[in-house]
């Protein structure tokens, strides 16, 4: 319970709900770091690229 409300609430303690929810609907993985950093890409933005982001480890 603690952390869905800190991942509900706060934005500096991982990923929040609706970034966990953007990345399982549209997120591909394509990597993950030495220290655990996963690398999402997917979508496209209104210049046509190709959206990218990472989800930290902590």
């Amino acid at each position: 319970m603690k952390t869905f409300l800190l991942q509900f609430f706060t934005w500096w303690n991982s990923q929040t709900l609706g970034t966990r929810f953007h990345t399982w609907r549209f997120g591909n993985k394509v990597g993950e770091d030495e220290v655990g950093n996963v690398y999402y890409e997917g979508g496209i933005d209104s210049e046509g690229r190709t959206r990218r982001w990472v989800i930290y480890r902590d």
